[in-house]
């Protein structure tokens, strides 16, 4: 019998189905009682994260202004890269804006990652008005960054399913996780659910949450994945 459960097997295959693994993953951990946080977190990933949430920090990517605009009322620049240098923003304003906030399914992440489409979340008509002045006159922008880039997110997500995957393996015996039925062995270790509930978060959300005090994670608007049409 494999020591390994088929879900570890899974996810370390040369081209893992992460979201069929996830999925697998949501019908142990609602079994486990207290794993709310745990069952919001697989839910978002699955299902992408509302306006309202709060975005974990591996699912913000570091974009590139491009843009269409003119320069001393002189040059024409199309779909280049904006110089915001040469403007009065503030530097929490331009990170602000090179912010690419990806808040779609896994699903939807991995799709686009086969198309090989460009992503990017244009730049508000208003903001634009703000950045123009004599040195730059900016008629359209856009916060973008290649498809490939995503990797970066489906990789964090693969470490934190194969680090969860080994704490239940821990927890509970291989036969019972590829059933995915924990449920006789949690009745026989309450006790041991309650650390194994705190172990599983600290992968998920590291120290940005507090355990024990019937917490919710932190929320705050996020962003959406869109196709740049040149």
């Amino acid at each position: 019998m494999s020591k390994r459960s088929d879900l570890l097997i899974d996810v370390l295959s040369k081209n893992p189905d992460i979201e069929n693994v996830m999925l697998r993953l949501k019908v142990i951990i609602s079994d486990i009682p207290n794993s709310e946080n745990i069952q919001n977190w697989l839910n978002n990933e699955l299902t992408g994260y509302p306006n309202g949430e709060e975005l974990p920090k591996y699912r913000h990517l570091h974009g590139y202004i491009y843009g269409n605009f003119v320069v001393n009322y002189n040059t024409q620049y199309t779909h280049s890269l904006v110089p915001l240098k040469i403007t009065t923003l503030e530097k929490d304003i331009i990170e602000s804006l090179e912010d690419l906030k990806i808040s779609d399914s896994i699903s939807v992440i991995v799709s686009t990652m086969a198309n090989n489409e460009k992503i990017g979340v244009p730049v508000p008509t208003e903001l634009l008005y703000s950045i123009s002045s004599e040195k730059l006159q900016l008629s359209s922008a856009v916060s973008e960054v290649d498809a490939s880039r995503l990797n970066e997110i489906i990789s964090e997500i693969k470490n934190k399913l194969i680090e969860i995957i080994q704490k239940l393996e821990n927890q509970f015996s291989v036969e019972s996780i590829n059933k995915l039925d924990v449920k006789d062995e949690i009745k026989e270790n309450v006790k041991e659910i309650k650390k194994l509930n705190i172990n599983i978060e600290k992968i998920i959300f590291g120290d940005s949450i507090k355990i024990g005090d019937n917490n919710t994670i932190k929320k705050s608007k996020l962003g959406f994945l869109k196709k740049i049409i040149k």
